[in-house]
């Protein structure tokens, strides 16, 4: 499937000899985990004030109004890095810092075709503190964001333009390899968007799992109480003539009331 790269980028990787960066964004219920398979850090993706994610990186990009010493920063100062402590106010903006995990990490073969079949990749990082991989297992990972970006360096390690979305789903499973001495590695498998169709939504009729849907939503508060009960349908009982709209038998429902 072609992408709609931009022109500087596919000029680039038309070349012979490029070099090429991968970047994943993974949205941990504890918050976005944004790595890249080289080394350093790269700043780009601009965010504005109102939808920092807490615990992430930034660097500020514009002030405006908002006040990003309330939110962790050391100034207001364009170029000021921090972690957020909030979500932010006001119009500024600021990007999102990508950690690279150099060789420690990599994504397997990114596939796609013109069917609708769904497919999968394979995100390892290793070399991690016992520590940290056991904090990692215990997340509540599954159906959660991933996203992954290709980017390309110029001679001097830059990014040129923007990185482009090549693939998106959840995450599905999550497997820990426990090492001698070279650490820990986590193999986290992602499902795109089309597997949820082979997926069971394990939805209960009750109305605790209609408050967790959609809150305040009472439908299923009555249910208990029309279990058994006889509907009609027809303008009048069974035995009588005529047809026309369902009915319901009084002495069922005398009890029972609706509300909005």
């Amino acid at each position: 499937m072609s992408r709609g790269f931009p022109t500087a980028v596919a000029t680039a990787l038309a070349q012979q000899n490029v070099a090429i960066v991968t970047f994943a964004k993974l949205e941990f219920p504890s918050g976005t985990v944004y790595l890249h398979n080289s080394l350093g850090s790269y700043v780009w993706d601009s965010v504005t004030a109102g939808a920092f994610i807490v615990g992430a990186t930034y660097t500020i990009e514009t002030v405006g109004t908002t006040d990003f010493t309330a939110i962790g920063a050391s100034a207001n100062t364009v170029g000021i890095v921090f972690v957020a402590t909030g979500t932010g106010t006001g119009t500024g903006t600021a990007k999102v810092n990508w950690f690279g995990v150099g060789d420690l990490g990599s994504i397997s073969q990114v596939e796609e075709g013109l069917d609708v079949s769904p497919y999968a990749i394979t995100l390892t990082l290793s070399g991690l503190d016992a520590t940290i991989s056991g904090a990692a297992l215990t997340e509540d990972y599954y159906l959660h964001g991933v996203t992954v970006y290709l980017g390309v360096l110029d001679a001097d390690d830059v990014l040129i333009d923007t990185p482009t979305q090549i693939w998106a789903g959840f995450m599905d499973q999550m497997n820990m390899t426990v090492g001698a001495d070279g650490g820990d590695a986590i193999q986290l498998v992602a499902e795109s968007e089309l597997s949820r169709f082979n997926k069971s939504l394990n939805l209960m009729y009750t109305n605790t799992a209609q408050q967790e849907r959609s809150s305040g939503d009472l439908f299923f508060n009555f249910l208990h109480r029309i279990e058994g009960a006889k509907i009609n349908w027809g303008s009048r009982k069974p035995g009588s003539a005529g047809l026309g709209a369902p009915v319901i038998d009084p002495d069922d429902y005398k009890n029972l009331e609706f509300h909005s």
